[in-house]
């Protein structure tokens, strides 16, 4: 009776560990009757369709962005494009500095 006992129970356990060592196997190291497999062609399917709408909204973002830091009209007095940036501290003080100079 004993020995029966330690029969099944020793059965149970290695079920149970060819259960949980089929879960950590890698499906593609399986025999093809084991491993579910999904058809290739639904799994790509499902990535074309995210991978639109993914690039439909970077689409978007991007043109978003680009009314948002769109440059303004060329300042006149810099001949240059964009906007008008502030001066340093630095040069600010070389400025004041050399119209000094000038007025002495």
């Amino acid at each position: 009776l004993a020995r029966v006992m330690v029969r099944r129970l020793l059965a149970a356990v290695c079920l149970a560990l060819a259960g949980v060592a089929s879960a950590l196997v890698a499906p593609a190291a399986m025999p093809r009757g084991l491993a579910t497999s999904s058809p290739a062609k639904d799994a790509t399917t499902v990535l074309d369709a995210c991978r639109r709408n993914t690039k439909k909204e970077k689409r978007q973002r991007n043109y978003e962005n680009m009314r948002k830091f769109k440059r303004g009209n060329a300042p006149v007095a810099r001949g240059g494009g964009g906007k008008k940036k502030a001066l340093s501290r630095k040069k600010l003080t070389l400025k004041a500095q050399a119209t000094k100079e000038k007025d002495r």
